[in-house]
């Protein structure tokens, strides 16, 4: 009998959920099949956080408790590096984190915690795969006027506002009949369709499968 795999997901906000649940979704689905027994991924769960007012190392301790409490393996945690270098975010919030748990002495009985950093934002991360948008939009990637789904989308300083080009170029070349296909909705479909070997050559994103990897290591999934 298979092995049930329970994953939690905190993000940064609900657009964020829409794409990233989806994508860890895919990851761990495939990064299952690498596993020593045969385990079985459940759907993630999207956890809410208390309020940003107190802090990043009071929200997470909060969200992994009540991960712990619902029978989390592995608690997933966004937040965008808002920089090219995730080494910052992580330095300035999750080893705060980590430190906190070994404190409370409560690491071991908390979910394995996975950092998600995209470098910059979400939305680089939603600009990796051009077949994606293309399945979306119908419209050939080099068409778009943007430019954005072409070369390394950690390197463009406003992911954020490339996408919503994007869109907006989708938008003009469909008219008014295809103009309900709202960020949200793109968020989703996006995340649903982008390929993890696109999403695999950005050095973020090798980095959270790194992380999920040895998360999956400590529970005892991989060798």
């Amino acid at each position: 009998m298979a092995a049930q795999l329970f994953i939690s997901l905190v993000t940064e906000g609900p657009t964020d959920d829409r794409f990233l649940k989806p994508v860890i979704q895919n990851l761990f689905h495939e990064l299952a099949y690498e596993c020593r027994k045969e385990i079985q991924v459940e759907e993630i769960r999207l956890l809410k956080t208390l309020p940003k007012r107190l802090g990043f190392v009071a929200q997470m301790f909060a969200a992994s408790n009540e991960a712990a409490g619902n029978g989390t393996g592995i608690l997933c945690i966004h937040a965008d590096a808002d920089s090219p270098d995730s080494s910052i975010v992580f330095d300035t919030k999750f080893r705060p984190l980590f430190e906190h748990l070994d404190a409370e002495s409560i690491a071991d009985a908390a979910p394995q915690i996975v950092p998600v950093i995209p470098v910059r934002m979400t939305e680089a991360w939603m600009l990796a795969d051009s077949v994606a948008w293309e399945r979306i939009t119908d419209i050939p990637a080099c068409n778009f006027s943007s430019g954005s789904l072409s070369g390394s989308p950690e390197k463009i300083s406003d992911p954020k506002h490339e996408l919503k080009q994007t869109l907006e170029a989708f938008q003009k070349s469909k008219g008014r009949r295809r103009k309900s296909l709202e960020l949200d909705r793109l968020y989703q479909l996006i995340g649903q369709l982008t390929r993890l070997s696109y999403l695999r050559m950005l050095p973020s994103f090798q980095s959270f499968e790194e992380s999920a990897r040895e998360a999956l290591k400590r529970t005892g999934y991989l060798r």
